[in-house]
């Protein structure tokens, strides 16, 4: 097919693709991964687009080889890469414990970041925020004794609001720690600051029989439970975020994904259709002014190859380029069914009556000299489709790649940078 450059400067087959790249965050056997934006031997400015977390901020404007995602791993000195090892020798500069491993922007792709989602193993969900994803770095000894402070507070908090109550009074009955059995306070003896101390220490497990006293202790206790369990379910979270909620045996611990809008063109290579079958690759892109005209000098915006028409037998493209002409003209909507279309003797008298050609061909003049074509041609609207199968993903160098196990010959396919398919032959 022949496409005008007018559709491609009008935007009329551009479409724009969300891109999805991911890197996860493993627990390794020398230690966990981590993102972060002091990646090694790397040129200062290829960071410029990445945040303080190392990630890249959205609206940034992306090309191949840019990183979406800085990150480092740790590695021992024996696999180390060969351009390490020479540098190393020559250089006498001590090998660093850690490389490389951030997310590249892939070949091909040029775009605008869109969107980022954080992801931990904790449901695998996505976070709303980075804050439980990026946690801040402190001494988890620092946060267990600020912890122990506060439970410290509110257990004297509760021995003097118990004390108001009991203090220097005599309890009729056994106060009993249900888990040990222990009695916390015998029957009959003189409550003092210790026995109470004791009781809010064992403020969850107390058993006692029912009694007056047994109702007043426990509405106490109840106002105090809940802010000690507010504190256990605060250490709990912190521990887990300071671990990262690491996984067993390598799997991921957390996870990024980026999105990227690319924006394609029409291209020479991308495949259309039409709605019966009759589908194409577009082999060149022409100026409008060098494509063929009418004799009102309105340049035509593609060429399709007549021989689409007999192999397929699919005449209905015909059928709806006359009508497509003639509802242009009149300048009203038609709505045609399947199996029951309209009869060719229905579309010439359509033809006749918007003062069209009955046969449906137009004479048609040649964009580069001028001079009309020999035949008529027709010309009339379509409805055309851009198809999901477009150049810009196919077509791919060949490289050094993985070679096949058993034949040790290199595999195909674009993943894998194997050789360019050209139909049944690859090149």
């Amino acid at each position: 097919m022949l496409v005008s450059d007018n559709l491609i400067r009008k935007n009329y087959f551009s479409s724009i693709h969300i891109e999805e790249f991911e890197l996860n965050i493993q627990e390794t056997k020398l230690g966990s991964e981590e993102i972060t934006r002091e990646v090694p031997n790397v040129n200062k400015n290829i960071l410029l687009n990445l945040d303080s977390n190392g990630v890249i901020k959205i609206g940034s404007f992306v090309r191949p080889g840019d990183i979406l995602i800085g990150k480092i791993t740790p590695q021992n000195e024996m696999n180390l890469s060969p351009e390490e090892k020479l540098l190393k020798a020559v250089v006498g500069e001590r090998s660093t414990n850690i490389k490389n491993s951030s997310l590249v922007t892939p070949h091909g792709v040029y775009g605008f970041v869109t969107n980022i989602q954080y992801f931990t193993n904790n449901d695998f969900s996505d976070l709303s925020t980075t804050s439980n994803f990026f946690p801040k770095k402190q001494n988890l000894k620092d946060y267990d004794a600020n912890v122990k402070t506060a439970y410290d507070s509110l257990r004297e908090e509760l021995t003097n609001v118990l004390s108001n109550i009991l203090l220097g009074e005599k309890i009729p009955l056994n106060i009993i720690d249900k888990n040990s059995g222990d009695i916390i306070i015998p029957a009959g003896r003189k409550i003092t600051k210790t026995l109470l101390r004791k009781l809010a220490t064992c403020y969850e497990n107390i058993e006692m029989r029912n009694s007056p006293i047994k109702s007043r202790i426990l509405s106490v206790i109840n106002q105090y439970k809940r802010k000690f369990i507010y504190i256990k379910n605060s250490q709990q979270e912190k521990t887990s975020l300071h671990k990262s909620n690491f996984l067993n045996n390598g799997n991921k611990i957390r996870s990024v994904r980026v999105y990227i809008a690319v924006k394609h063109y029409l291209n020479v290579g991308d495949k259309i259709s039409g709605r019966h079958g009759n589908k194409g690759v577009v082999s060149k892109v022409v100026k409008s002014y060098d494509m063929p005209f009418t004799k009102n000098g309105v340049p035509i915006d593609m060429i399709l190859n007549p021989l689409g028409v007999p192999s397929r037998m699919n005449v209905g493209q015909v059928m709806e380029t006359h009508l497509g002409l003639i509802a242009n003209k009149l300048g009203v909507y038609t709505d045609v069914y399947s199996f029951n279309s309209l009869k060719s003797f229905q579309i010439k008298k359509l033809l006749f009556l918007s003062k069209l050609s009955v046969s449906g061909k137009n004479t048609v003049y040649n964009g580069f000299t001028g001079h009309k074509f020999l035949g008529k041609v027709v010309v009339g609207l379509m409805y055309i489709i851009k198809l999901n199968h477009l150049s810009a993903n196919k077509v791919h160098s060949r490289a050094v790649g993985p070679y096949s196990l058993i034949t040790q010959q290199p595999l195909g396919g674009k993943s894998q940078y194997g050789g360019q398919r050209f139909g049944e032959m690859e090149v």
